[in-house]
């Protein structure tokens, strides 16, 4: 029996199980999304990012609108992400679209019942209010009185917006209590 076929095929589909192997097809592209959908949220990649799972096998991945968290090496970064992790994680979430990043994720106003996600992870100090693409949704009082009672970030000494942190490269060590951490996901 020759041998040859079966290899090949076994490597053909190994390569197809890699790529696929979650079995989920991931929406690249926020203009192909409805404006307002459903799903549940099967992994967070920062204070501001989560992959959520529409219907039976669509991953969609979301930046949630308006809003910037710290980066995951500084300070902050690992408590912000767990924020949102705790918040969203393994639930069914609604949003809303409101565009499309740099990278093709849509931005998006995500909400959990009644509660609107970008606004709390502002209000408890887990995220800035990004200014540059806000259309004036109230995230500005948020943030002004998360600063006034220095929650969340707003407790450091000199907190660096995201930004700001991107373009000086990794000279800012992140605290000492902060350790970034790897993708979380949950299987269903």
């Amino acid at each position: 029996m020759n041998r040859k076929p079966v290899s090949f095929l076994f490597a053909i589909l190994s390569a197809v199980a890699l790529l696929f192997g979650s079995g989920c097809a991931t929406v690249p592209d926020a203009a192909d999304l409805p404006e307002v959908f459903t799903g549940r949220v099967v992994s967070v990649h920062a204070g501001d990012s989560l992959v959520m799972l529409v219907g039976s096998n669509r991953q969609v991945r979301v930046k949630l609108a308006e809003i910037a968290a710290p980066v995951l090496t500084q300070p902050y970064g690992a408590t912000s992400k767990q924020a949102l992790v705790n918040k969203v994680r393994g639930k069914m979430v609604r949003v809303t679209v409101v565009g499309a990043d740099d990278i093709g994720r849509a931005e998006c106003d995500v909400y959990l019942d009644s509660r609107w996600i970008n606004q709390e992870m502002v209000a408890e100090g887990a995220a800035w209010h990004f200014r540059k693409h806000s259309t004036g949704t109230g995230l500005g009082a948020a943030e002004r009185a998360a600063r006034q009672k220095r929650l969340g970030l707003w407790a450091g000494k000199q907190p660096i917006p995201p930004w700001e942190y991107r373009n000086m490269g990794s000279t800012v060590p992140p605290s000492e209590d902060e350790h970034p951490e790897p993708l979380i996901h949950i299987g269903l």
